[in-house]
């Protein structure tokens, strides 16, 4: 027998699990942290609710984004997971589906890298950065390699 006797939840799943822990408030504040560990801050203070503690670090990463942007060393990792949930957010608001990943090749060292039409670049493991258009420009990888 297959299926489920008990009813769905009312709510959206994708939506709890953004607020859920591991979601977007343990990012924020993963991120937040090891940017005042860098920084040789405190840890951030006990804020309070799910709305104040986002709010919190939104507010903290926003005034530091000068700092990351000019001299943070995992900035690219920071930009990448920041873009990813934004993408994640709004398709839970505006209801559209999530952008479709592919896969291409290194012109360099042949690694395969997932990009989407809304990346605005990657460094690839070999160290090589691309830009918007020339990520674009990079053959796809098959399927068999993918």
């Amino acid at each position: 027998m297959t299926g489920s006797k008990s009813a769905p939840l009312p709510c959206s799943e994708a939506i709890l699990s953004l607020r859920a822990r591991g979601g977007l408030v343990t990012v924020l504040e993963s991120w937040e942290s090891a940017f005042r560990e860098e920084l040789g801050f405190e840890p951030a203070p006990f804020r309070g609710n799910f709305e104040q503690t986002l709010a919190g670090a939104v507010s903290w990463l926003v005034n530091t984004a000068p700092w990351a942007y000019s001299g943070f060393a995992a900035v690219d990792e920071y930009h990448r997971e920041i873009l990813q949930l934004h993408g994640q957010i709004k398709a839970q608001v505006s209801g559209e589906p999530p952008a479709k990943r592919v896969t291409v090749v290194c012109a360099l060292c042949d690694a395969t890298m997932r990009i989407t039409l809304d990346t605005p670049g990657q460094k690839c493991q070999c160290g090589t950065q691309y830009g918007w258009a020339e990520l674009r420009q990079l053959n796809l990888a098959n399927q068999a390699a993918a």
